[in-house]
């Protein structure tokens, strides 16, 4: 029976890692997370017990979460997770779709301890390919309204480009409209 942590070992081979000292911003700390999430399990026999993770491939850390419990923006949360994926702390198990509750499982991995050597498999966040989410052609049927074809026509130029002298320009028209004006007035008993 896995055993819920009350604390969270680290060991010291990870903390001395040459890929340990490469996490920048808050990747340390949410790796830190990940290994709290990790449930141990006992295995061997008397005398030369071992420790594995029993739930590995199957921990669960959301956006939400990091948000609300952590105080981390997604932004954040997102660098974390792609730092600790190349530089092999973690791999994802399954790629969730946070949309539709399916949550991403992420695995405990042991890729750091070949970082910098010929060994090392380098991973990165694999691409969402299942095209969910908005789209120009599906943003109808998602949203349930019409999407506009057009914009509105703008008024006259209101603004000048700053690298041209136009004020002859605006003296010129303003002098024609001023003597419109004028005679218009003149017209009128």
């Amino acid at each position: 029976m896995p055993k819920k942590p009350r604390g969270v070992y680290i060991e010291p081979d990870l903390i001395d890692s040459m890929a340990y000292t490469k996490l920048k911003g808050t990747a340390s700390k949410v790796l830190i997370w990940f290994m709290r999430r990790r449930q141990m399990e006992k295995f061997g026999r008397t005398g030369k017990e071992r420790w594995s993770v029993a739930n590995n491939g199957e921990i669960v850390f959301t956006y939400a979460e990091a948000e609300k419990k952590f105080g981390l923006t997604r932004a954040r949360f997102s660098r974390a997770l792609t730092q600790l994926i190349e530089l092999g702390f973690i791999d994802i198990a399954h790629h969730g779709g946070g949309l539709m509750g399916d949550c991403t499982l992420y695995a405990i991995s042991d890729r750091w301890r070949n970082y910098d050597t010929d060994r090392f498999v380098f991973k990165t966040r694999p691409k969402d390919t299942r095209k969910l989410g908005f789209t120009e052609k599906n943003w109808e049927v998602m949203t349930g309204k019409k999407r506009k074809t057009q914009s509105k026509p703008s008024n006259n130029i209101d603004t000048y480009p700053s690298n041209k002298n136009i004020t002859p320009q605006i003296i010129n028209i303003n002098t024609q409209v001023t003597k419109s004006i004028l005679n218009e007035m003149r017209e009128k008993p």
